[in-house]
C-alpha cells in the first residue's frame, strides 16, 4: 500500500537515471550528478513506502553501478558517465555507499520476495559478499551489519559485530567517553541502531550493554538545552575538545530517530519513544532556531541548520533521510 506522505519533491529530483544529488535552492543541480549513497537510501525508503516505480529506478542505478567484481562505482555525472567527483582517488571501492547498497539490496530481497526484484537483489548481494569486511570503518560496518541482520547471516554478523565491540572496549570506551572512536562525527546514531538490529539475531548480553551505554552517551552529547541538536559538521566533537554546534545535518537527526525507536522496541521503555518523537520534531521546529525544515505542502526538506538559519538547499540526502525517519515513526524501519 502506498503512503500518503508528499513525495512531490522526491519525484522532482528523480529522473530516469536516479535521484540527483544536490539542488540550488529547490532546483536540481545537474552539475553534481548522481551519488550512489542517495540511490541506496532512496531504494530503502521507496521499497518500504510501496513506491515500486521509483524503487525500480534506484535499483536499476545500483545494478548499473556494480562492477564485475562486486564493488560499486560511487558517482555518475549528468552525462551518465561514472566519475571521480571531487576526488583524486578512484571512486570504486569499499565505502559508506557500498555498505548502504548492501543494506538496501538485503531489504529489497526480503521485502520483494517472489517479485523478480528479489532475484536481482540476491544476485547482486552474492557478488558483493566477499568484500564485506575488507574495511573496518565504523559506519561501513554499521550499514553492513544492518544488511546482514536482515539476511540473518549469523556467521558474518558475529564477525562484523566483534570488530565493533572490540573498537568500543579496546580503543575508546572510558568512564567519560562511552563511544567507539575518539570523535563524534556524522550519522552517529547508525552505530547503536545497527547493533540493536544485530542483537535481535545474536541475543548477546555484551552487545546489549554497549548499546545502552553508547546510546545514552550520544544522547547526552546531542542536546542544546532542551532541544535535540546533532553534532555540528564544522569541527565535529573530538574527545577532550569543544563540540561543534553547527551545521546540523538531517542525516544525523534521522538516525537518532531510528536509534531511539529501536531502543524502545528493544527495552519497552517509553522514554525512548518520547526521545524519538522529540528528534523527529526537529524537522518541524523542535530545534535551536525553532525553524521548520520540512514543508508538508511541497515535500521539501531543507539541508540542515546553519549557525544563523536554515540551509535553503533541498538535496537528495535530506528528503530521503527524512523519509527513513518517517518510516521509523511508522514502525517500518
Amino acid at each position: 500500500m502506498k503512503t500518503q506522505i508528499n513525495l512531490s519533491h522526491l519525484k522532482s529530483l528523480t529522473d530516469d537515471v536516479g535521484i540527483i544529488q544536490h539542488t540550488k535552492f529547490n532546483i536540481p543541480d545537474r552539475k553534481n550528478g548522481y551519488a550512489l549513497d542517495d540511490q541506496a537510501r532512496a531504494l530503502i525508503a521507496t521499497t518500504l513506502l510501496g513506491e515500486d516505480k521509483l524503487a525500480n529506478v534506484y535499483l536499476s542505478f545500483l545494478y548499473h553501478s556494480q562492477t564485475e567484481d562486486g564493488l560499486f562505482s560511487t558517482f555518475m555525472d549528468y552525462d551518465r558517465k561514472f566519475t571521480n567527483f571531487n576526488s583524486t582517488k578512484l571512486n570504486v571501492g569499499i565505502s559508506d555507499a557500498f555498505a548502504l547498497s548492501f543494506w538496501a539490496l538485503a531489504l529489497v530481497k526480503k521485502q520483494k520476495n517472489g517479485s523478480g526484484l528479489d532475484e536481482l537483489a540476491d544476485a547482486m548481494l552474492e557478488k558483493s559478499l566477499d568484500h564485506l569486511l575488507e574495511n573496518d570503518s565504523l559506519r561501513i560496518l554499521a550499514y553492513t551489519i544492518l544488511g546482514l541482520s536482515i539476511l540473518k547471516d549469523k556467521g558474518r554478523l558475529e564477525k562484523a559485530c566483534k570488530i565493533v565491540v572490540n573498537k568500543y572496549w579496546n580503543n575508546n570506551a572510558t568512564v567519560n567517553w562511552r563511544w567507539f572512536e575518539d570523535k563524534l562525527t556524522y550519522a552517529n546514531g547508525v552505530i547503536p541502531y545497527s547493533l540493536i538490529q544485530a542483537n535481535e539475531v545474536l541475543k548477546n548480553p555484551e552487545i546489549e550493554e554497549i548499546i545502552i551505554d553508547s546510546s545514552q552517551f550520544l544522547e547526552k552529547n546531542s542536546r542544546i538545552g532542551d532541544y535535540p541538536a546533532p553534532i555540528g559538521s564544522f569541527g565535529w566533537y573530538t574527545k577532550g575538545e569543544n563540540r561543534a554546534l553547527f551545521d546540523q545535518q538531517c542525516i544525523d537527526v534521522a538516525f537518532m530517530v531510528l536509534m531511539n525507536n529501536s531502543l524502545f522496541r528493544m527495552s519497552k521503555d517509553k522514554k525512548y519513544k518520547k526521545l524519538a518523537e522529540s528528534w523527529f520534531k526537529w524537522f518541524t521546529g523542535n530545534n535551536v532556531h525553532q525553524m521548520n525544515l520540512y514543508e508538508e505542502k511541497t515535500g521539501k526538506v531543507y539541508d540542515g541548520l546553519t549557525y544563523k538559519s536554515i540551509n535553503k538547499n533541498t538535496g537528495a540526502e535530506s528528503i530521503v533521510v527524512y523519509l527513513l525517519a518517517y518510516l521509523s515513526m511508522q514502525g517500518k524501519l
